[in-house]
């Protein structure tokens, strides 16, 4: 779908968050089917604790239904290592900022060498003296291709300690940014505390309704994580991955399922050091299968709800 598509879509699902699916919901009786949906989501979360058992993973789930307002969760308080995550309350704050005119995303600004990384990606070899890009599309670079260069880029622009003090007002204080040595930003979270805040961007209340589609529309051009591909053709989603990262790996996203939309937030993480090298050595690596499974189930979940067929 093309961005004007998304960002059409985005504004329809966000008008009035949910009011008239939730009426429509209630007057269909949807009442009476509380108790079954509850049975269903105890199976769902039995069925999440269940895939590592035996295996040396820690896990942290966190699934928040858009319609009932329902939060299921595994582990979901756990403090977890988000590595990249770390892009997504920089995205918030970027726009935050520029919502309360600070500076403007379509300003054109030059590369600064004290922004530069060293761990890959593409800004870092264009010329500072020739190269001027908008700050909105420095957030493009950031979330679509994960480059460090923006990435470290926005975060001296709108401040590590000023990002974290932000997601302590929007009611995810878990979700911290911090520094590893002198080129790597990286955050803390638990998984309840992405989808906290990515549930409060849908809803329209980190700034306002228009704030909160733009900043959907820059996560919905996602399209490497697992996450992505686990959500069948069709079905609009918004999210961010960490990217494969040894022995760890994490997906954070809004789907848009027809009726029953939801967020999802999965933290994997391995806890031998054996498994780490395998994967490095070329081994299958089991976490990435135990997110896709997590995340089959759960969209699995919300189908049957739905009444669509995954």
């Amino acid at each position: 779908m093309r961005s004007s598509n998304v960002q059409q879509f985005l504004q329809a699902q966000l008008s009035g968050p949910l009011r008239g699916v939730l009426l429509l919901f209630l007057l269909l009786g949807g009442i009476g089917n509380l108790r079954g949906e509850a049975s269903t989501s105890a199976a769902l979360e039995n069925a999440l604790r269940k895939l590592v058992d035996g295996k040396p993973f820690t896990v942290g789930f966190a699934v928040k239904d858009l319609v009932s307002g329902e939060e299921l969760s595994v582990g979901a308080d756990q403090p977890f290592r988000a590595g990249a995550m770390v892009r997504l309350p920089l995205l918030v704050e970027l726009y935050r900022r520029a919502a309360a005119h600070e500076f403007s995303l379509d300003e054109a600004r030059e590369l600064p060498d004290a922004a530069r990384s060293v761990r890959g990606g593409i800004l870092r070899l264009m010329h500072g003296d020739t190269f001027r890009m908008s700050l909105r599309d420095y957030a493009l670079f950031m979330i679509v291709l994960n480059d460090p260069t923006a990435t470290r880029y926005i975060a001296d622009l709108v401040g590590m300690e000023r990002t974290s003090e932000a997601m302590k007002q929007l009611g995810s204080p878990e979700f911290q940014c911090v520094r590893r040595g002198r080129d790597r930003v990286s955050a803390e979270a638990t998984p309840i505390s992405v989808v906290r805040l990515l549930e409060r961007i849908h809803s329209g209340s980190v700034i306002d309704h228009a704030t909160s589609v733009e900043i959907l529309a820059v996560l919905a051009n996602e399209r490497v994580g697992l996450h992505r591909m686990s959500v069948p053709r069709g079905v609009e989603y918004a999210g961010i991955s960490s990217g494969p990262i040894p022995g760890r790996r994490c997906e954070a996203g809004v789907v848009f399922l027809p009726g029953r939309p939801y967020v999802f937030c999965g933290f994997v993480s391995r806890n031998d050091r054996d498994g780490m090298m395998k994967r490095q050595r070329g081994g299958l690596p089991e976490e990435d299968r135990i997110l896709a499974e997590a995340m089959r189930l759960v969209h699995e979940h919300f189908s049957g709800l739905s009444g669509i067929a995954p």
